[in-house]
Formats: C-alpha cells, structure tokens, sequence
C-alpha cells in the first residue's frame, strides 16, 4: 500500500506541468497576437493562410454544377480566378476585406473543388462557362477580374473574351507563358533551351491538372488582348527568378521582362511585393486589396456624369492612410499600406512606418521610381493622366 501511494505521488506533478505548458503557450500566443494587432495579422505575419469557409452556393450551369462565393455589395463586382489546382478558397483575407468596399465573386473552375468537370477543354471555354455561372447567379458586369498565377491566364482570356463588362484587370504573380525574357536577350543557347524546356514541361503539367488542351488554350491566349484596359501588375522580386547560373544576365532578363510585361496594357501599373513568396494574397493581401480597389475607384469615376465631380461617397478612397520611411537602398522611393504596421511588420527593409493624418501617402518621384524598380512598392508603368495620383 505504502508503496502504491509513493508511486502516485511520484506522478502527481506530470498533469500540473503540462497544463501549465499550454497555459504558457497560450499565453505567449495571445500576447504575440495582441502586439501584432489581432489574429488577421498574426496569420499574414506569419505567412499562413485563414481558414476557408465555404459560404458559396453551387449554381446549376451548363447541365452541371459550379460554385460561386459572392460577397459584398456595389459596383464593379470583382472575379477572382485563383492558381493551379485551387478554387475560391485559394485567396486569403482578400474577398473578405474586397467585400467591405464592393461586390466580390470566386469560384472553383470546371473539375475542381465542389464543381463539376466539363471534360476536355479550353481556356476559352473556361471562362464562357465562367460568364455563364455569373449569369445564373444573377451577377451584373461591368467586372474587374483578378488572377493569380494560372489564373492570370483565364483573367486575360476572360477580358478579351467579354470586354464591353470588363473594366479592369489585375494579375497577381501571374503565369505567362507567352512572356519569355530569354528569347530577347543574348544567353547561351543552352540555357535559352534549359529554361524552355521547363516552360514546356510546365504546360504539360497544367494541361494536366486542369484537363485542358493545351495548344489550343495557348493559341488563344496569343490572341487574347487586354490592350487599354487599367491593368495592375504585381510581382515578386525578379532577381529570385534569375539566381545560379541565370544571374550575368540578370539585369538584362530583367528589363526584358519589364517591357514585355508593360506591352499587355499601355493603361498598367507595376507593384513589386518585396519579400512576398509566389502567394501575395497569403503573404501581402494589403497589396492586392489596394490594387483591386484602386480599379474600383477608377470605374466608378468613369462612371459618374462628365464634368462633375464623384462624391467622396461614390469611392471607396483607396489611398492609403499609413506612410512609411524612405526605402534606405532607395532614398527617393517611398512605399505605402492599407493597414498600420503592415510594412513594419512583413517589410522591415522599408524603414519604420507611422500613421498618417488621412492625406494621401507620399510617393517617390517618376525618376525614382523607374530608378529603383525592385525595392519600390508601387511603379506606374507609362503613367497616363487618367491615373490617380
């Protein structure tokens, strides 16, 4: 008996350590929550995506089923078309924080997610069973359509297939396939080839996954144009793209990117996401709000009667409140965020950000920032009069 108790007493302390190990986590979490500014920001900080809640509908389209998530209310209405393989979950806090200001729209392709697959296909037929899916859902034009990655190629296919409803377009990290720096510059035909033979590989494996037939979709996306439309650009840094045996070339790949990139759209606008992985949403939503909503308000300003000024109440003021330091390798540039200590928190290298008193945020002169492309935020390309400034 005696030795029974001496065996329990041995064990009590076991149960009373580990409660008091998740009170100290829980603890150190909540506090590290509350000093970044709340759980949406520690998610973002820490490069992990929400938790996706299906609060779509499958709408019957086609002899089949799609699903849609609409969300928010007002004009233009936002379409997302995410990357390989994913759907409307794929997008973080964006719909979220886009249904504040507007009406905003994902949905899961043909095949993938809770929609039904549509057999072999197209990029074309993709986005007519798109537009079709809209139109079941009761959902009014004009749309800004926005896609990351693959879904840049259904973005641009989609605006040049509907573009009289099309009033704007924003690409997101996007896959361009028909964009091919290496073919523009001198470099070894070796490695010209190396880096072909990895975009072919590439197609195959979308063609693949998304059941498409792949010639006939890249055919059409070499036809489809977005020419003129307001065009918003985000990147992540290209010197990633051409490190190891890339790099004596880089800076001349680089440029070659740039003007390609800049002859979709004469109207575009340039925004490198520095320190942001392939998943902008996930890593800096902020920029991609402020890109879709800056082609809001330029909608709803060409929407209002000519000659009048839009009421403060017709926009959705996508200038931001919050100024950041100049970039210290960059004196001239500045950057600028939607949320206090965005910057601070995933751009340390941007200087100490500090709130602003409701005036626009600065921004670099033109010649800084053409001068300083890869550490500046925000890059107007050929800046026509029409963009806000």
């Amino acid at each position: 008996m005696q030795t029974r108790h001496a065996g329990r007493a041995a064990w009590w302390w076991i149960p009373r350590l580990l409660l008091a190990v998740v009170v100290g986590l829980s603890s150190g979490l909540a506090i590290d929550v509350v000093r970044l500014g709340g759980w949406q920001i520690w998610l973002i900080r820490h490069r992990l995506p929400p938790p996706y809640v299906a609060s779509g509908s499958t709408i019957d389209v086609n002899g089949g089923r799609a699903y849609l998530d609409c969300r928010g209310a007002g004009s233009p209405t936002v379409v997302l078309e995410s990357g390989l393989g994913t759907g409307a979950s794929g997008w973080g806090f964006v719909p979220e924080w886009v249904a504040g200001k507007t009406r905003v729209c994902a949905w899961d392709r043909p095949g993938i997610g809770a929609s039904d697959p549509i057999g072999h296909h197209t990029i074309e037929d993709t986005a007519r069973h798109l537009r079709a899916t809209l139109a079941a859902a009761g959902e009014q034009p004009p749309f800004i359509v926005v896609g990351h990655s693959l879904g840049g190629v259904y973005a641009r296919v989609f605006a040049s297939s509907f573009r009289p409803e099309v009033s704007g377009v924003v690409l997101v990290d996007p896959y361009l396939p028909d964009i091919r720096p290496v073919e523009r510059v001198a470099l070894d035909p070796a490695l010209r080839e190396e880096w072909l033979s990895g975009l072919r590989a590439t197609n195959d494996q979308v063609a693949a996954v998304e059941d498409l037939d792949w010639a006939a979709s890249y055919d059409q996306l070499t036809r489809a144009s977005v020419e003129g439309l307001p065009l918003e650009l985000l990147f992540v840094d290209q010197r990633f793209r051409w490190e190891g045996r890339f790099e004596p070339a880089e800076a001349d790949l680089i440029e070659a990117w740039r003007r390609l990139v800049g002859s979709l759209s004469a109207d575009y606008r340039l925004t490198i996401a520095a320190d942001s992985t392939h998943m902008i949403q996930y890593d800096r939503p902020d920029l991609v709000v402020d890109a879709i909503l800056r082609l809001v308000d330029r909608d709803r300003l060409a929407a209002w009667p000519t000659g009048r000024s839009a009421p403060a109440s017709e926009l959705v003021g996508w200038r931001p409140a919050y100024e950041c330091e100049p970039i210290a390798s960059c004196p001239d540039a500045t950057s600028s965020g939607s949320l206090p200590g965005f910057h601070l928190m995933l751009q340390p290298r941007l200087g100490r950000c500090g709130s602003g008193t409701g005036a626009p945020a600065r921004t670099a002169s033109r010649a800084a920032r053409r001068s300083c492309p890869l550490t500046g935020t925000s890059l107007p390309g050929r800046a026509p009069s029409s963009w806000p400034r």
